[in-house]
């Protein structure tokens, strides 16, 4: 509260002063006017200024002839100063937030060697606390206004807009930047961030987010220098470590109010909906799941299969994924099971 009263006190505040100490004024005015001439009590007199002066017009109280000039003195004086002031107020609203603005694209100006985030959900929010962390200098593209607010209140430097357009990217420096990281939830617009940005810098280097495995060569060729899955990531890290026992790596720190990645090992029968399937048809059905590793009945550890390989019965299967995800492939499983 301290620091929002000496706000109004800084000079960006100064013209509002005159304002408001003249609406003062008139209140007084017409306050001490009205007990002297209608001999009123101090309330009356006060709330009868206030009525006159909104043009609310609650009724007369029987005023004199002396008291209806004052009354309209009160009203030339009063409408036009409230109406003064509320344009100021409007004003200064309007200055404050295009000097927040200029700010911030002044501290952007000067970023070199930076890196640009595009994108600010789950895996953008740790790639940018990380970077905070780390002292790396970065600049968030994000379109959803809340988003953009959190950025601001985290301390970030933040630009709303539309991550794919030219324009947008231009802004943030890309020709200065070290890195862009396409962090969006659709890899479509991955898809068509990478090319804007390999398009306007050829040099940069682009690591972009692909959840479907059969977008990954799709952004490769698109110009991504690197692309990583966060799920397939994920889940190879648990799996490695399940399937190693205790003797395998420890386990990757996970960032905590994250979606937390689950594994589940599932025996192809010949009951299964998996069975003479390929991966790619199962993968379209349960896009959130990753198929981590099939160890065939007798043969060895598939790890990663590609989308054309089709499950046998006897097999193994490795998934992971958010517990909704397993959930509903679990049920499917089971579904076809009990048909």
């Amino acid at each position: 509260m301290r620091r929002q009263l000496q706000s109004w006190t800084t000079p960006r505040f100064a013209h509002l002063r005159i304002p408001l100490l003249v609406i003062a004024l008139v209140i007084c005015a017409g306050t001490f006017g009205y007990m002297r001439i209608e001999g009123w009590g101090a309330w009356d007199a006060f709330y009868f200024t206030l009525v006159t002066i909104t043009t609310v017009g609650y009724g007369d109280y029987g005023i004199s002839e002396a008291g209806q000039r004052l009354a309209i003195g009160l009203m030339l004086t009063g409408i036009g100063g409230l109406a003064y002031v509320a344009a100021q107020i409007v004003q200064t609203s309007i200055e404050l937030s295009l000097n927040t603005e200029r700010k911030m694209f002044d501290q952007i100006e000067r970023l070199n060697d930076h890196v640009i985030v595009c994108g600010l959900g789950r895996i953008g929010r740790i790639v940018c606390r990380e970077l905070a962390r780390s002292d790396v200098g970065f600049v968030v593209i994000e379109l959803d206004e809340h988003l953009c607010e959190q950025a601001k209140e985290a301390g970030w430097l933040v630009l709303r807009g539309d991550m794919t357009e030219d324009d947008t990217l231009t802004r943030c420096g890309l020709t200065r930047a070290r890195a862009i990281v396409c962090a969006a939830s659709s890899d479509n617009i991955n898809i068509v961030t990478t090319l804007s940005a390999r398009d306007l810098c050829p040099n940069v280097r682009i690591i972009s987010r692909a959840d479907s495995p059969d977008t990954v060569r799709k952004i490769q060729r698109a110009g991504a220098s690197e692309v990583i899955s966060p799920i397939w990531v994920g889940a190879k890290r648990i799996s490695d470590v399940l399937l190693q026992g205790e003797g395998g790596a420890p386990p990757l720190p996970i960032e905590t109010g994250e979606a937390s990645v689950i594994v589940r090992t599932i025996v192809v029968t010949a009951d299964s909906h998996l069975a003479g399937r390929q991966v790619r048809d199962s993968g379209l059905e349960h896009p959130a799941v990753a198929f981590v590793r099939v160890c065939p009945e007798g043969g060895a550890a598939l790890e990663h299969p590609i989308c054309h390989h089709r499950f046998r019965i006897g097999d193994t299967l490795v998934i992971a994924g958010d517990a909704d995800a397993v959930g509903a492939f679990e049920i499917a499983e089971s579904a076809q099971a009990a048909a």
